[in-house]
C-alpha cells in the first residue's frame, strides 16, 4: 500500500508568517499616518504663511497707492483699526476666526480682521467704530468689505510704525496664528508659540514683516 506525503504549513510556520505580516503592516501604517500628519501639517504652515503675506501686501499696497497719511484708530470695544486712504482695517487681536456660534470663554468670534471702503475716509466716521462702519459691506451687493481671515486663524499682532514721515518710510508687521487656544502658549499674547500638536490638531505661526515708502506723496 503506497501513502502519499503532503507537504504543507505547520502551525507554528503559519504563526511566525502572521507575525512578520502583521509587523510589516504595522512600520506600513505608521509611515502612512506619520506622513498625512506631515503632509497636512505642511498645508497649515503654508496656509497660515499664505494668509500673512496677504495682508501684508495689502496693507503695503494701500501705502504705496495713496497720498493721504494712515489714521489710526482708537480701540473700541476690543477692535482696533486705521485707515489708509479711503481703505479701513478693523481688527480684534488675539480673536480666533470661527464661522459660527463663536465661544468667548475660547477667544473665538464671527470676525477677526475686516478690510473695507470707508467712503470719505475716516473724518467721515463722526466716532462711529470702524468695525460697525465695515460690517455691512461684508453682506451687500456687491460687497464693499471682506474677512481676511480664514478660520482657525487670529492675529497676534498687526502694525504700522512711521520711520520717516515726510518720506512716506513705514514699517508693517503682522502676525498669524493657526489653532485653537490649546494648541498655544500665551494665545492671545503679542508673541504666541505652538505647544506639542494633539491628534489630528495642528498649529503654526507666522510673523512677517516689511519696509514700505508711499508713491505718491502728499
Amino acid at each position: 500500500m503506497k501513502y502519499n506525503r503532503q507537504s504543507g504549513f505547520t502551525i507554528i510556520e503559519l504563526m511566525i508568517s502572521t507575525m512578520i505580516f502583521s509587523l510589516i503592516l504595522l512600520i506600513l501604517t505608521t509611515g502612512v499616518i506619520s506622513f498625512t500628519r506631515s503632509y497636512y501639517k505642511g498645508i497649515t504652515e503654508t496656509s497660515t504663511q499664505r494668509v500673512a503675506r496677504v495682508i501684508s501686501d495689502d496693507i503695503t499696497l494701500s501705502i504705496q497707492s495713496t497720498s493721504s497719511f494712515y489714521s489710526p484708530l482708537a480701540s473700541q470695544g476690543g477692535w482696533n483699526g486705521f485707515c489708509i486712504g479711503t481703505t479701513g482695517y478693523a481688527y480684534m487681536l488675539g480673536s480666533q476666526l470661527v464661522d459660527s456660534s463663536p465661544d468667548v470663554n475660547k477667544h473665538q468670534s464671527t470676525h477677526a480682521l475686516i478690510k473695507g471702503n470707508v467712503a470719505g475716509g475716516c473724518s467721515s466716521l463722526n466716532g462711529q467704530s470702524l468695525q460697525t462702519a465695515l460690517l455691512p459691506g461684508l453682506t451687500a451687493s456687491p460687497s464693499t468689505s471682506e474677512e481676511m481671515l480664514a478660520p482657525a486663524m487670529r492675529l497676534s499682532n498687526l502694525s504700522i510704525v512711521t520711520i520717516n514721515q515726510s518720506a512716506g518710510i513705514y514699517s508693517v508687521a503682522v502676525n498669524v496664528v493657526y489653532g485653537d487656544d490649546d494648541l498655544l502658549s500665551n494665545p492671545t499674547g503679542l508673541s504666541p508659540s505652538c505647544n506639542t500638536d494633539s491628534g489630528s490638531q495642528f498649529c503654526a505661526v507666522s510673523g512677517l514683516s516689511t519696509v514700505v515708502q508711499k508713491r505718491i506723496q502728499q
